[in-house]
């Protein structure tokens, strides 16, 4: 058995699985940007996916 940690709430939690259990893992926390958080929501906001624009 191996174990992952996972993050909950404001804590981790830990899961057993067999050895074997494929697991991905992300690594969001690599991803850079020359654009702040306000200016990637906004860009959302005006081009949304499949759904009109918000007035």
């Amino acid at each position: 058995m191996k174990t992952v940690k996972f993050f909950y709430a404001h804590t981790t939690q830990d899961l057993q699985v067999p050895d074997d259990t494929p697991v991905l893992t992300s690594k969001v926390d690599q991803l850079t940007s020359d654009r702040t958080g306000i200016e990637i929501v906004r860009e959302a906001m005006e081009n949304p996916i499949d759904s009109p624009p918000a007035v």
